[in-house]
């Protein structure tokens, strides 16, 4: 032997044995050339017979032939564990007897001395009197190898769905960016031409009003331009709320922790300003600081103030409450407002809500329908909702 090649037999079993020791079971190197025991951990050498390294283990088999092309299809394999080898030895070095042993393996590295695969083996008794704790811990660590197996299938089928809807993800998303650029190409559409028609046609309606004598605005022509007039400025309204509306998207940069009860106090110094003459009163106690856009917020108690003020019953103080708890399941803050105020019928509650909708008997009162509509949006784009009782 020369000495590169003791020195690696020398680096090999000492890595075996530093490996087989930490090993609650018998451990043996073999040679998968001639199946030489080339070392034994403790364990081992109570088990097999005496002086069975330096030897062939298949000289020590009852069917040594069967044991040497096992040990081979094995070498040559470069897979896991194969199964279970049945090792049964004649002889041991406590009696006569023919033991059975159960014997599973992993390729070890290179034999120095024959350039040829080495292989650590484990080996349990499988003998109805030697059965014994090693059995049972190898049957342990076979089902552990063929869980490990089926993770690890399971794992690639898992990364393979994952990257199947990552890609859809991916589409979806590039679909709905092209969505998201036509619907600002139209709502710049939208804002630009139609308004601007809109009002050209209420303004040249207003002229005509002003320019022709009284006496051909007598009768139906009258009454004809001030419809005019009257519904080319709803439908400027209209457009300019659409508009509103489609370009209600919190920005990720003015997320802050928000003092509610600042905001409110200036949202109801306004509304007082538009309603100078309304008897109303805005109580509230120490609201709850929710994370959001500060400025939807502001729009959005606005509306809300703003309505119940709007929609006030004539001979009767108005009085809104505002209050905030903590929704422990959603981590959310809600706020509630509630009012004296005329209320709104069970049968418009959700019609109330979307864009262009009014409640019963307000046909009187000015507006567009739009101011819920838009706090719905608000509260959608923070992940909430918003709900009347």
């Amino acid at each position: 032997m020369t000495p590169e090649a003791s020195q690696r037999f020398a680096e090999t079993t000492q890595r075996f044995n530093i490996t087989a020791e930490a090993v609650p079971l018998a451990c043996l190197l073999i040679s998968a050339s001639d199946t030489q025991v080339l070392a034994a951990n403790s364990l081992a050498l109570q088990l097999l017979p005496a002086g069975i390294v330096g030897q062939a283990i298949a000289d020590q088999a009852v069917n040594p032939q069967h044991l040497n092309d096992s040990i081979r299809q094995f070498a040559d394999s470069r897979s896991a564990i194969p199964g279970h080898w049945q090792l049964r030895l004649a002889t041991t070095s406590k009696n006569k007897a023919i033991l059975d042993f159960r014997v599973t393996g992993a390729l070890f590295g290179q034999d120095s001395v024959t350039n040829d695969k080495t292989i650590f083996i484990t080996v349990s008794e499988q003998s109805a009197n030697n059965g014994g704790p090693l059995a049972s811990l190898n049957a342990t660590l076979t089902e552990i190898q063929g869980e490990r197996q089926q993770l690890q299938r399971d794992n690639q089928a898992l990364e393979s769905e994952v990257l199947k809807r990552t890609n859809k993800l991916e589409l979806r998303n590039e679909e709905l960016d092209l969505l998201n650029q036509s619907l600002n190409d139209f709502v710049s559409i939208v804002s630009h031409d139609l308004a601007g028609s809109a009002r050209r046609i209420q303004s040249f309606a207003s002229l005509l009003q002003r320019e022709l004598p009284d006496e051909t605005t007598t009768g139906n022509i009258g009454d004809f331009l001030a419809f005019l007039v009257e519904s080319a400025e709803r439908l400027t309204q209209m457009i300019d709320g659409s508009v509103r509306l489609s370009r209600i998207r919190p920005s990720s940069d003015d997320w802050r922790r928000i003092d509610i009860d600042k905001v409110l106090s200036l949202v109801a110094s306004d509304v007082r300003a538009m309603y100078a003459a309304a008897d109303f009163t805005v109580n509230h106690q120490q609201l709850h600081h929710p994370y959001a856009d500060a400025g939807l917020v502001e729009q959005l108690l606005q509306n809300l103030i703003n309505n119940a003020v709007k929609f006030r019953r004539p001979d009767t103080p108005l009085i809104v409450e505002v209050s905030s708890s903590i929704n422990p399941e959603l981590n959310y803050v809600e706020i509630s407002i509630a009012d004296n105020g005329k209320g709104i019928g069970e049968h418009d509650l959700k019609r109330v809500m979307r864009p262009f909708s009014r409640g019963a008997g307000v046909q009187d009162i000015s507006g567009t329908g739009m101011g819920l509509a838009m706090c719905v949006r608000i509260c959608q784009q923070h992940q909430g909702r918003l709900w009347i009782e």
